[in-house]
């Protein structure tokens, strides 16, 4: 419907900011790194994430508050009277908001390959820097997310999407669909229960 993010957010939201959920997306059964696009790599979502409440926010800069009331990631400090909406028009609120999910979403490839969650732990909270324990780090080397206690997650179900429509706006990328890789994406539909992709 809208040709880049800056039409999207315009029409959504006149002044202030739009709240968008995350869309989180698991390993697709993936341990190492691969050297091509994350959207190529991991396809498989996790649509009943809890952390798909949570929300990320485009700003309009005339309408930012203090960067001295910041302290969310999510949400933004906004001017006096200038409120933040979903995609819906709904005002939000909290970092946490049962968003639309058909307007927009923002991908979250938050595990990425089991070798990168690791890493990616290793180097610190983006806010704090606090990095993680080497116990937490030495789980996800096992194969568990060290915060549920349960085997990383590959992702439910393929969605391609957007790695089609990055191939619409840059041809170059049509390369790596020789490659193979991402043919051995790993959708799970449940414990123990797993379907390779492609």
């Amino acid at each position: 419907k809208h040709k880049d993010v800056v039409e999207f957010a315009r029409a959504t939201a006149q002044k202030g900011a739009v709240a968008i959920n995350s869309q989180m997306f698991g390993t697709a059964g993936r341990e190492k790194y691969e050297p091509s696009p994350t959207t190529y790599r991991f396809q498989c979502l996790i649509p009943d994430d809890e952390r798909n409440a949570y929300v990320k926010s485009l700003v309009r800069l005339d309408d930012l508050g203090s960067i001295d009331d910041f302290s969310n990631p999510h949400l933004f400090p906004m001017r006096k009277g200038i409120s933040t909406v979903d995609t819906s028009g709904k005002a939000v609120t909290s970092e946490k908001h049962a968003g639309p999910f058909c307007v927009a979403v923002i991908n979250h490839y938050y595990y990425r390959s089991k070798e990168e969650f690791a890493e990616k732990l290793g180097k610190g909270d983006v806010l704090t820097g606090e990095k993680a324990s080497s116990s937490l780090i030495q789980s996800v080397n096992e194969g568990d997310d060290p915060f549920t206690g349960e085997s990383l997650p590959t992702g439910t179900f393929r969605d391609d999407s957007i790695w089609q429509k990055m191939k619409q706006i840059d041809p170059k990328y049509k390369k790596y669909d020789k490659d193979t890789s991402a043919d051995r994406s790993i959708c799970s539909f449940g414990p123990g229960y797993g379907v390779e992709t492609g």
